[in-house]
């Protein structure tokens, strides 16, 4: 935002609303600045936001196995729908998805 100052920025920020599901099951959020900027480095995305194609985006998630958690947000009013946060966003190896399922002891490790 400019305020009259000639050393001022402009900080451009994100939202996208995005679906998350598998089959039938779908959770419905809003994505922000933090998060898109993560999805983009996992992608190898190098490109500005301002300059992202969100169907390149689309396109580069279908081919990836995400695990993200989202925790139900606590409203002071009763409503029909569920409001959920983004908690985080985690891209898993294929060695790990392919891999028998993790018993309680054994930790997997995230790709950066």
């Amino acid at each position: 935002m400019e305020c009259g100052d000639k050393e001022s920025t402009t900080i451009k920020r994100f939202r996208v609303s995005a679906d998350l599901g598998h089959e039938e099951n779908k959770i419905q959020f809003t994505l922000f600045t933090e998060n898109l900027k993560k999805i983009a480095r996992s992608l190898e995305l190098n490109l500005p936001m301002e300059l992202m194609d969100i169907d390149d985006m689309n396109k580069g998630l279908r081919s990836m196995v995400i695990t993200a958690a989202v925790q139900l947000q606590r409203s002071m009013y009763q409503r029909q729908e569920k409001t959920f946060s983004l908690l985080c966003l985690h891209q898993f190896s294929d060695k790990l998805i392919k891999s028998a399922p993790l018993k309680r002891k054994q930790t997997a490790s995230q790709d950066e």
